[in-house]
């Protein structure tokens, strides 16, 4: 998988991939499970203004649209945001390379095509 940061619809495209992440454990120290699977700004000033718009908002393609100007993404997994605890998130490059071991893990991503919309996958 190719290293951030990622254009919008490199981000979307890789977003979609990875749907199926949603649920499972985020790792092997906590019980808390992905919540989704989101594109974010890439730079970390702006994902962490990101983080809190979602936890404003409860919506990541809201938070996204509330600001942010650029042209770099990311994908970033988030956990714990819907069971009450600590919020959790992490880029999914990083995810993916430390989380290879858990069950379930899709390993390869297959040939992407690109779309035009922003949209965050719930």
């Amino acid at each position: 998988m190719k290293k951030p940061p990622y254009s919008l619809s490199e981000a979307e495209n890789i977003c979609k991939e990875f749907q199926s992440l949603a649920g499972q454990r985020f790792n092997a120290e906590t019980d808390a499970t992905i919540d989704c699977i989101t594109v974010s700004p890439f730079d970390q000033i702006n994902k962490n203004r990101f983080i809190i718009y979602y936890l404003l908002f409860d919506d990541a393609q809201i938070a996204l649209q509330q600001d942010y100007q650029g042209l770099l993404f990311d994908v970033i997994a988030i956990a714990g945001s819907k069971e009450g605890q600590e919020m959790l998130h992490e880029d999914l490059h990083t995810w993916l390379t430390r989380n290879k071991s858990l069950p379930c893990h899709p390993i390869e991503m297959t040939h992407l095509a690109p779309q035009s919309s922003i949209a965050a996958y719930r």
